[in-house]
């Protein structure tokens, strides 16, 4: 595509970071890079702990059982109430561990989960509630699922795997939860290609987490059931390089973001006293969105759908009666996400405009 979905902001910090791993010649895998991310994202975000991994989805794993929520040989014996509206790492994440997404609606303002939808699904099998933050944005309903959660003594999870750095009244994404995890996903704010990172405030939790990342291995010995979820240390050294411009990148996306509204006579927010937009993706919602897309594509302009709702898979059809979310099923056909990065120039952003006004 002559325009992409995304390109990776990087400058000569990034190099120097991945070339000082590369020079010592030794600890790739497990170097002090690691540790010196895992101290800056949980001193950034506002949380005691923080454990790098491998990838978004890994991490997403590996905080439910460290939480507990372990396999068992029932068939779904345990529900974690989800959203349909996102990508497919939430659910599976959940039918990693033998338990059932339970599926909720979602709210217009920004695509986070409906407190109200949440709360009609609670059961007495139910165990958790994971919400994510999408494209930049808080979910706007955090704090009522937040006292949902609490109610009825359910742990509550955020995926906020694409909104690191965005707020919600001044608070943070990824402080409402019990833990909560981040990606460094290759079109993520910061990006190091892949990796994860989950923050929590239990040191318990934290411990499991470095357990099952690396084999259950402590001390030499074996002592726990884990995977192979480790982030190697180039990769913690372009996420920490990336983290310490964060807010360079936040501020770079947001005035991408402002331009697009004025080109498109949108009103997509960015920072005010109710939420602060980390502009991951910049989703606009038309009628007409296949059309659309067609016509972007004929011009050299990628764009995307995030989300195809995920009780429309056949997996989960397979298994489950049919759900109806009236909100997700509506918006899933009319949202598509734009072209954006934090270096794009206003040119680009201008072509993407012209198309769409059109």
């Amino acid at each position: 595509m002559r325009i992409p979905l995304y390109r990776i902001y990087r400058d000569k910090d990034d190099l120097k970071a991945l070339t000082r791993v590369w020079e010592r010649g030794s600890d790739w895998a497990n170097g002090k890079e690691i540790d010196q991310l895992e101290r800056y994202v949980a001193r950034y975000i506002g949380r005691r702990y923080a454990v790098a991994f491998n990838s978004g989805g890994s991490a997403l794993h590996a905080m439910l059982i460290a939480h507990g929520l372990k396999n068992t040989l029932d068939v779904f014996p345990n529900e974690i109430i989800v959203p349909s509206f996102t990508f497919i790492a939430t659910v599976n994440a959940v039918m990693a561990i033998n338990a059932w997404p339970e599926c909720a609606d979602i709210e217009k303002t920004s695509y986070g989960l409906s407190a109200e939808s949440v709360r009609s699904r609670i059961s007495e099998d139910t165990k958790a509630i994971m919400p994510i933050h999408y494209g930049g944005m808080p979910a706007v309903e955090i704090e009522e699922i937040r006292e949902i959660a609490r109610e009825n003594n359910l742990l509550l999870f955020e995926d906020s795997a694409e909104s690191i750095g965005a707020k919600l009244k001044n608070r943070k994404v990824g402080t409402f939860g019990d833990s909560a995890v981040f990606s460094f996903n290759a079109s993520k704010v910061v990006s190091a290609g892949e990796g994860g990172i989950v923050v929590t405030d239990s040191k318990e939790v934290c411990e499991k987490l470095r357990l099952f990342r690396s084999y259950g291995k402590r001390n030499g010995q074996f002592v726990a059931f884990g995977m192979n979820y480790r982030m190697d240390s180039f990769t913690a050294s372009l996420a920490l390089s990336q983290m310490k411009k964060i807010e360079k990148l936040i501020s770079m996306r947001q005035k991408v973001a402002e331009a697009y509204n004025g080109y498109l006579n949108e009103h997509i927010r960015t920072d005010d006293s109710l939420m602060r937009n980390v502009c991951q993706m910049y989703t606009i919602r038309k009628a007409g969105r296949n059309a659309l897309r067609r016509r972007l594509e004929r011009a050299g302009i990628a764009s995307e759908v995030y989300f195809n709702p995920i009780h429309h898979t056949n997996y989960f059809k397979k298994h489950h009666s049919r759900v109806y979310l009236p909100v997700t099923e509506s918006l899933s056909r009319r949202v598509l996400s734009l072209p954006i990065y934090p270096h794009m120039p206003d040119k680009e952003i201008r072509a993407v405009a012209k198309v769409v006004n059109e």
